[in-house]
């Protein structure tokens, strides 16, 4: 596997957190999955990741 040293390193120290952060916000809004669709800034981050996929894939389609 060609594996970039330094996404791996952030996703390999950063993902814990997410984990934890995630289960917490699971916890305080007792199960309820709307809570990461609630707020201006979670649709933000939901637009930003889509856009970095949508680049994504239009780059590998483009090249391929």
């Amino acid at each position: 596997l060609k594996i970039p040293a330094a996404p791996f390193l952030i996703a390999f120290i950063l993902g814990p957190l997410l984990e934890d952060n995630f289960r917490q916000s699971l916890l305080l809004s007792r199960g309820d999955w709307l809570i990461f669709f609630s707020s201006t800034i979670c649709w933000v981050f939901w637009g930003l990741t889509a856009m970095v996929i949508g680049f994504t894939v239009w780059n590998n389609v483009r090249r391929a």
